[in-house]
Parts: structure tokens; C-alpha cells; sequence
């Protein structure tokens, strides 16, 4: 006489004779048949606890319902809103340089003009006695968004002067 059990894994019916015994692992996928373990779980219950870990869902914040007093909108749209913003300023800028602690691009949030006015000395080099930037330069400032390193570079104009005066140098 022969019997069958179902494969918890792979659904497959397994035939085994009575004489030989059950099979301990399947045929058809090699899954061990006697380890398999079931678990039953309450949804209904674990949704509540989820519920009460995360916060409010989104029937307590409809969309547009929103207080425009305080400007409040649920923390998943709020984090969506920033993101979109980042991409829009990140979108807009000539550069983007990648912050050294996390990479993440960094936003350009400002330029800053130096000269002798704002007390920024030049210091000349070699034998005609050049400086290597021009009076009033440009630097480019950037904040990373995640992690709020602040990074700064010349213009590219200031660039393009500082590596003309560069190359005037070596001639």
C-alpha cells in the first residue's frame, strides 16, 4: 500500500511506499519535509502595532484638508515634497559636486565675492610677481542636504583665470 504527502515548498504531491517509510526530503525541490514549520499570525493585530509605531495614517491627514496655518502634511508627503525640491534646486545648478561624507549631491546655496575690501590678501608668486587669482574672485558655495557638510570652489571663471595664470608660470 502506498501513501502521499504534499510538499509544503513546492506543492508537489509525494508518493512514498509504507514499507520504506515517509520520504525525509523531496524529490522534486530537495527540500527537507520533516523541518518545515508553519506560523500562524493574527493580521488584524499586527496592523494595530504597526499603526501605533509608525503614527498617523492617511485618513488622519487628508490631503486636502491640509492646515494651511501650519503648513502640517504627513510625514511620507513631507519627505516627498523635500525631495522633489532637492532635485528641482539640484536640476537648476551649473555643478554638482558629490558631498565627501555620504555622497550625496550637494545644492549650491550661495557665491561669495573676495577682495581687498572684504580684507582677502593676494599672494604673489614667482618672478613677475602675479597673483594667481584676480582681485575680486568668486567662490561657490554648497551644503549637502543629508548631512549639512559645506563645501566651496572657485567660479569657473575663476577657474579658467587661475589655470591661464597657471600655464603662464611653466612658459
Amino acid at each position: 500500500m502506498t501513501e502521499s504527502t504534499v510538499c509544503p515548498w513546492c506543492q508537489t504531491e509525494i508518493v512514498w511506499d509504507k514499507e520504506l517509510g515517509p520520504e525525509k526530503h523531496c524529490p522534486h525541490c530537495d527540500n527537507e519535509l520533516d523541518g518545515y514549520r508553519t506560523i500562524s499570525l493574527n493580521l488584524e493585530e499586527d496592523e494595530e502595532e504597526l499603526d501605533e509605531e509608525l503614527g498617523p495614517s492617511e485618513e488622519e491627514y487628508p490631503v486636502e484638508e491640509e492646515d494651511e496655518a501650519s503648513n502640517r502634511r504627513p510625514p511620507h508627503q513631507a519627505i516627498l515634497a523635500l525631495e522633489d525640491h532637492v532635485q528641482q534646486l539640484l536640476a537648476e545648478q551649473e555643478d554638482m559636486p558629490e558631498c565627501s561624507s555620504c555622497r550625496e549631491f550637494m545644492i549650491e546655496v550661495g557665491r561669495q565675492k573676495n577682495d581687498s575690501a572684504a580684507g582677502f590678501t593676494l599672494r604673489e608668486t614667482g618672478e613677475s610677481a602675479k597673483p594667481l587669482l584676480r582681485n575680486a574672485f568668486e567662490i561657490v558655495w554648497y551644503v549637502c542636504p543629508s548631512c549639512f557638510e559645506t563645501k566651496s570652489r572657485l567660479s569657473y571663471a575663476d577657474q579658467h583665470f587661475f589655470a591661464q595664470r597657471l600655464s603662464e608660470a611653466t612658459e
